[in-house]
């Protein structure tokens, strides 16, 4: 008959054995917290192993009461510190912008290029082809030509700018085989001076949004 121990010998080996593992990782701390006590200057006080495994209270515990620093002595409790600090942080974050803006800006200058080169080549397609919606497509393009002009009358207000560090002209748009002349020479370009035509209104109607789904149609057929 095989002997069978009691379950008090299974439960004392296994709190043997977990007691060994928390020993080998609260040893494993001690090194590394003295390590860390050692670099720096001055030298903190270490822990001796020997004496950690015989603590039972926190309190034994005396590098919890050295964690107290004196921060008013720090470079950044200065009020003039902190002022330099805010306005270096701000003057970095205004270069990220200015890039940003320079991307931005060329693209809107790009798209609005592109789309007119888009309008010119469906108006002219459809009046080779007598179509009858020539003229709704014509006061569909005039009605986006208009926008295009106040946006590029403020794009060149900007490129006026002493400040200004992007490119101030169209790009090429990747995957675009329209080759088309600079904006100067197309029907966008404006006189600052002149009058420009108010803006269109954001709601658009069923028409609109329909005659511009057939420009998209036919740009991508030209395409």
């Amino acid at each position: 008959m095989t002997h069978t121990p009691p379950p008090a010998y299974w439960v004392h080996t296994h709190i043997a054995k977990s007691l060994q593992v928390h020993c080998k990782a609260i040893c494993n701390a001690v090194k590394v917290y003295n390590a860390a006590a050692n670099a720096l200057v001055p030298p903190h006080p270490t822990l001796d192993w020997t004496k950690v495994s015989h603590y039972s209270f926190i309190d034994e515990f005396h590098i919890l009461k050295d964690t107290r620093n004196d921060v008013r002595q720090k470079e950044w409790t200065r009020p003039a510190v902190r002022e330099a600090m805010k306005q270096a942080r701000r003057i970095a974050q205004a270069h990220v912008e200015l890039k940003r803006c320079n991307i931005e800006v060329h693209r809107l200058h790009t798209s609005i290029r592109d789309e007119e080169l888009q309008f010119m080549a469906v108006i002219n397609q459809l009046k080779e082809q007598q179509a009858l919606i020539c003229g709704a497509v014509e006061d569909f393009c005039e009605r986006h030509h208009n926008v295009n002009a106040r946006h590029l009358m403020r794009l060149q207000r900007l490129y006026a700018l002493n400040g200004f560090t992007g490119a101030p002209s169209p790009g090429q748009q990747k995957g675009s085989v329209i080759m088309a002349p600079p904006l100067a020479s197309s029907s966008l370009a404006l006189d600052l001076d002149d009058d420009v035509k108010p803006e269109v209104e954001e709601e658009e109607d069923e028409l609109q949004g329909n005659i511009g789904s057939i420009v998209d149609y036919m740009c991508n057929l030209a395409v």
